[in-house]
């Protein structure tokens, strides 16, 4: 059974940085993680990209709060979507 972890994001690239870490460290495969990032404007988005290539990564168009989560669920591939706050 594979699982998605969809994280949302608005503007805390240092925490979100922490929480893609920690991700790694997960042994269950297959494993999916995808950021949907609601329009930051602190270097999310390139930070995700460089450090990160293995993220699926999908940038609002503007930010949608808590609306932008079923982004994140709509693109998920897994049988299982467990979505998360970039600050958790």
């Amino acid at each position: 059974m594979k699982v998605t972890i969809s994280i949302l994001t608005f503007n805390r690239a240092r925490l979100l940085r922490e929480l893609l870490l920690s991700t790694r460290e997960i042994s269950y495969a297959p494993l999916e993680v995808l950021v949907v990032d609601n329009h930051s404007e602190d270097g999310t988005e390139s930070m995700v990209k460089s450090e990160f290539p293995e993220i699926h990564f999908f940038r609002m168009p503007e930010n949608k709060g808590v609306g932008a989560r079923n982004r994140g669920i709509s693109e998920a591939t897994g049988d299982v979507v467990i979505t998360l706050d970039d600050d958790v």
